[in-house]
């Protein structure tokens, strides 16, 4: 082996070792959590253009009984601004030949630690849910929704 090479390969390895410590740094911080008081069932708010377009007036077909199955319901978590900055620099820096983070995917675990919500909000929700009478049936890995089922009641 050249020294040319020797130095190459330090180097490389030398990239590799700053990228990988950097990396347990970041994920070791968590998302900030973002659900700071209890969960006040009074307080509601409107999300726009989050129903499915074939629920409107002319397809209602009435009230459902109490007993009705509400199965596989998902609530989609959205991540916070600052999180969403983050994941769109991490996406362009995977796809940039330049960049320390090139081809360096993460695991759905290591997308929920930097850009899912804290495990203390997903608690909470997850709480709040089962406190309403409804079932977890999963969770994403990546902490980006929960599926939940329940009665209609």
């Amino acid at each position: 082996m050249t020294i040319a090479m020797r130095r190459e390969t330090a180097v490389l390895s030398l990239l590799m070792f700053v990228v990988f410590f950097h990396s347990l740094a970041t994920f070791g911080q968590g998302a900030r959590v973002r659900i700071t008081a209890p969960i006040d069932n009074t307080a509601l708010v409107l999300v726009p253009r989050t129903h499915h377009p074939l629920a409107s007036a002319a397809n209602d077909l009435g009230r459902v009984t109490g007993n009705s199955a509400m199965n596989r319901m998902v609530l989609v978590l959205k991540p916070g601004d600052e999180q969403a900055s983050a994941l769109t620099r991490l996406i362009n820096d995977q796809h940039d030949t330049q960049s320390a983070a090139y081809l360096n995917w993460l695991t759905p675990e290591q997308y929920g630690a930097q850009f899912g919500p804290a495990l203390l909000d997903l608690e909470q929700v997850t709480s709040w849910l089962q406190q309403q009478g409804f079932r977890i049936d999963a969770i994403a890995r990546g902490r980006q929704w929960i599926e939940f089922s329940g009665k209609a009641s």
